[in-house]
């Protein structure tokens, strides 16, 4: 019984610290569209998103904002079809470096169906993962909501820096 209580008494306080490392929300396309941009409107730093979906123009027109303010963007596109093109072109043209998992006419190669964004500053120790589909759709008749996690740990972040370096040296620059 001792034994246990001890175990209780290491592993509690471990679990709740684990637990504060991750802010989890649901929120309709337009909140999740306003959240992602308060985060990136006052980062410094690095920013790497790895995306099934196209960007939406608005985030888009952020990211280019972000990075003529000195941050460092990549964006790393499972394909990119006619859907995609139009915001890759455009963070291309703002010399943000693109990459692709596969052609649209490559079924053979494997798909990458992330949806994350990693935000990066070790001199300020910002760093952290929001994790969510990328697709901000317009308002529909019926609300949606869509699941955002943001990790803060460091256990977490680990994880999703040597993925998005993985599916980065398995793609192609755009």
């Amino acid at each position: 019984m001792v034994r246990w209580m001890v175990i209780w008494a290491v592993a509690l306080p471990l679990f709740c610290l684990a637990a504060e490392d991750v802010e989890v929300q649901f929120l309709e396309s337009k909140q999740k569209s306003e959240r992602f941009a308060s985060l990136l409107d006052h980062f410094e730093g690095k920013v790497q998103i790895a995306t099934y979906h196209p960007l939406p123009k608005k985030m888009v027109s952020e990211l280019i904002a972000a990075k003529e303010r000195g941050c460092e963007i990549e964006v790393l596109f499972n394909t990119i079809n006619k859907r995609h093109e139009k915001g890759a072109l455009a963070l291309k043209g703002a010399h943000i470096p693109v990459y692709c998992m596969r052609s649209v006419s490559d079924r053979k190669t494997e798909q990458m169906h992330h949806e994350f964004c990693i935000f990066r500053n070790s001199q300020k120790q910002t760093n952290l993962i929001w994790q969510s589909e990328m697709n901000m759709l317009k308002q529909r008749s019926l609300p949606m909501r869509d699941t955002v996690a943001i990790y803060t740990g460091d256990q977490y972040q680990k994880q999703f820096y040597k993925e998005f370096e993985l599916l980065k040296n398995l793609s192609r620059v755009y």
